[in-house]
């Protein structure tokens, strides 16, 4: 089987490459569209591997022209930007997409998912030489983040488009690395990044830039904590070196403020201000806590803890409900919500930040 893969960053061709290879595919990479057509027009393949986002033009584009004249190769989409239905439905409906993957993802899901896709006999992937990718990727992470900061700092202090434009393609790049190497959240937390910049209006926002900070020590923080622990022989795997929390309220004064409260202690928080996307996150990052606000108007919080409650994957989820005042003292449990719908404890936003911490790190340390 002959497969084209689409995408313009080395390790991660690298990586695809490894993940692959013990399917016993023929792989052909090609680092830009341009030398995607090359490829094209000299050769026939049964599968192509598309990046969403390439230097030289924009791959749904690309593959809406490329169906006119090829409508039946399978051709698998790998994006970190899918966070709207209608891109997903335009990619699976009209241009029969017949896989969609979205970034971060590890290298383990996407061997697994391609295996599925087309019921590839295998021996599973060479973990020794996957190993050795990832010592490499640990081994230059924290130049990596240097020279992101510094071009964050150039895009902020000498605000231009050319500037910005290379801080979301460095933040884009390691986006898709962290995940596929393992680093889960790492991905999460750049992929944060790179929606921000490229949010940024002329006027470089500096509301913006100062979450981005924020962001980025988080970032640090997790890369650092990793190899301090790598150093100590501990083998745990990557994306488990620190404590998450999923949030879901509507009020973004106080998901901004318990964000930072949480941050400052090392733990990493995944705000949103709906239920749509929750369980899809809940599935891929395996937050240690999910702290959320049953009173949210849009796509209701009971709806999303009936849903979790029926999967058995989640049964056991640690799940704190939010108080907006003063009818919660502190982490009570409600007996009969916790025996319907999972609720642990009730988490009062009318605390002051040290005791908002305190409870959030006890639940974390001890459960609920």
């Amino acid at each position: 089987m002959r497969v084209l893969l689409v995408d313009d960053d080395p390790k991660f061709r690298a990586v695809v490459t490894m993940s692959v290879r013990h399917l016993n595919w023929e792989l052909v990479q090609s680092g830009s569209l341009l030398e995607a057509n090359s490829a094209l027009s000299h050769s026939k393949f049964d599968l192509i591997l598309l990046d969403g986002l390439l230097p030289d033009g924009d791959s749904l584009g690309w593959l809406r022209e490329y169906r006119k004249f090829e409508p039946k190769i399978p051709v698998v989409y790998i994006s970190a930007h899918l966070s709207k239905g209608a891109s997903f439905n335009t990619l699976v409906k009209e241009l029969e997409v017949s896989l969609v993957l979205q970034k971060p993802i590890s290298a383990e899901l996407m061997s697994d998912k391609l295996e599925a896709l087309f019921k590839a006999d295998s021996w599973g992937m060479d973990l020794e030489a996957m190993n050795e990718l990832v010592a490499e990727y640990i081994a230059d992470l924290p130049q990596t983040l240097s020279d992101l900061q510094v071009v964050l700092n150039q895009a902020q202090e000498s605000f231009s488009q050319s500037n910005l434009k290379e801080a979301i393609r460095q933040a884009h790049t390691l986006r898709g690395n962290a995940g596929i190497f393992g680093f889960i959240e790492l991905g999460v937390m750049m992929g944060q990044i790179e929606d921000l910049l490229r949010s940024i209006s002329n006027d470089g926002s500096m509301n913006r830039w100062l979450e981005i900070e924020r962001i980025f020590v988080a970032c640090k923080f997790a890369v650092n904590n990793f190899l301090s622990q790598s150093s100590t022989g501990d083998e745990r795997a990557p994306e488990r070196r620190y404590p998450h929390v999923l949030l879901i309220d509507e009020d973004k004064s106080f998901s901004k403020r318990l964000r930072s409260l949480l941050s400052s202690e090392g733990i990493l928080v995944y705000s949103f201000h709906d239920t749509e996307f929750a369980e899809n996150v809940i599935e891929k990052t395996r937050p240690d806590l999910l702290i959320l606000n049953r009173q949210i108007s849009r796509y209701g919080g009971d709806d999303l803890l009936k849903v979790l409650h029926k999967s058995s994957r989640h049964r056991n989820f640690r799940i704190v409900a939010l108080a907006d005042g003063l009818e919660s003292d502190g982490l009570e449990s409600d007996e009969p919500l916790s025996a319907s719908l999972s609720i642990c404890a009730t988490l009062n936003k009318a605390k002051n930040n040290i005791e908002l911490i305190e409870d959030v790190k006890s639940l974390l340390k001890v459960g609920c």
